[in-house]
């Protein structure tokens, strides 16, 4: 049943590797879920294929849940277990952030920063004009992070 499921998730390109949510809450990602790390999303949000866990538990299957998540495979070397997008961990900078999400996962991407969207990068990552943010929570003016 479970295969059956996923085919289906796939065939609809819910499960295709590109992750979009609602910017206005807080990411959410821990994997306290019984099932964490099972290669199959249990938290019931989007793209889920069981709702048996709390949503934002079942983060190494489905992802973080409340901010924005970067997360395709257009890159051209997705897939090949190196990071490859220049973001944290990353053992490469050659594709854009969040463009190799197989080897790096999701990138987070929130605007929950006090001075968000004031065309200064405020979170303290690289390229960052101030450090007062969370790393992360100014992404319109920061990228993905």
């Amino acid at each position: 049943m479970k295969n059956i499921l996923l085919r289906s998730l796939f065939s609809l390109g819910v499960a295709a590797g590109v992750f979009a949510f609602g910017a206005t809450a807080s990411a959410q990602c821990t994997n306290t879920c019984a099932t964490a790390n099972d290669n199959e999303c249990d938290d019931g949000g989007p793209g889920s294929l069981y709702d048996i866990c709390a949503l934002g538990t079942d983060c190494n299957d489905c992802g973080p849940r409340g901010g924005d998540a970067l997360c395709t495979n257009t890159c051209a070397t997705s897939g090949d277990n190196e990071c490859d997008d220049g973001g944290p961990n990353s053992l490469y900078d050659i594709c854009d952030i969040g463009t190799d999400c197989d080897d790096c996962g999701p990138r987070l991407c929130t605007n929950t920063c006090a001075t968000a969207n004031d065309n200064e990068c405020d979170d303290g990552g690289e390229g960052s004009l101030y450090d007062i943010c969370d790393l992360g929570t100014d992404c319109n003016d920061c990228g993905a992070r």
